[in-house]
């Protein structure tokens, strides 16, 4: 089978997000109303090629809670994890930081290649993005910026014709 096949078929796994943002967790515990059109996009996205979410949490920026948010992830049956939001490089912007120390593998052409795809819709402000893409055991782990037209242009164009795929390496057994 062709890799071009792989990317067509289902992928069966399932997937946690957390939704990286102090603003919208502070209006959760106030009992406002929020809106996650990143969130909402990324689960439709995932859902549409049958990666089915079983979580998503809004947590708080912070190296602390993105770590312990994937500490949980890593002891549970999510095979693909992922962070909106927190990405950049502001003083309040932790995402990478938390989750680097945790990737056993990263694919640094994910980054590279997230980057060149948004400076054509961005321009040059592309480069504050550190976005990144790990495996750590059977796990894959991404962290996206938070705006919707970034979650859309990294899934649909580059993580999931890839998910399956990285999945398949990263489970098969090797004698």
């Amino acid at each position: 089978m062709q890799k071009n096949d792989i990317s067509k078929e289902p992928i069966n796994l399932k997937c946690s997000i957390y939704i990286v943002s102090t603003s919208r967790f502070q209006k959760i515990r106030r009992n406002e109303n929020i809106s996650d059109e990143s969130g909402e996009t990324a689960i439709r996205l995932l859902e549409s090629k049958g990666v089915k979410v079983i979580k998503k949490n809004i947590i708080k920026d912070g190296i602390y809670y993105v770590k312990e948010a994937l500490k949980e992830s890593l002891r549970g049956e999510e095979n693909l994890i992922l962070f909106i939001g927190g990405t950049g490089v502001s003083k309040s912007d932790f995402t990478i930081d938390a989750v680097k120390p945790f990737i056993e593998k990263e694919l640094p052409g994910f980054g590279e290649l997230f980057r060149n795809m948004s400076f054509d819709e961005i321009g040059t402000s592309s480069i504050m993005s550190r976005a990144i893409m790990g495996v750590t055991g059977k796990k894959i782990i991404v962290a996206l910026p938070g705006s919707t037209s970034a979650v859309k242009l990294a899934l649909e164009r580059i993580i999931l014709p890839e998910l399956k795929h990285v999945y398949k390496l990263i489970t098969r057994d090797r004698h």
